[in-house]
């Protein structure tokens, strides 16, 4: 990766070259007379995501749990709150 270094006055001129460069994976330095004073860096793009299931180590009987239906008490609050 390299680096390109600027003053402010060639920064403003050539904003959209600079960017380009940034795409491009180089770091941009601008200087105020000999002093940086600020850098354009490339932002990394994150890698996409996997859209799926985390494995989950469930006991028998907590998946039989997940799937049991709901029993006459606690029905009746879940319908109520689907109707609110």
């Amino acid at each position: 990766m390299s680096t390109i270094t600027v003053t402010t006055y060639e920064a403003k001129v050539q904003l959209s070259k600079l960017l380009a460069a940034c795409e491009r994976g180089e770091d941009v330095t601008i200087t105020r007379g000999a002093t940086p004073v600020a850098r354009l860096v490339p932002i990394l793009q994150p890698p996409p995501r996997e859209f799926g299931f985390l494995p989950l180590d469930l006991s028998t009987a907590s998946q039989a749990e997940s799937v049991a239906p709901l029993d006459e008490v606690v029905l009746p609050d879940w319908l109520r709150e689907s109707l609110s």
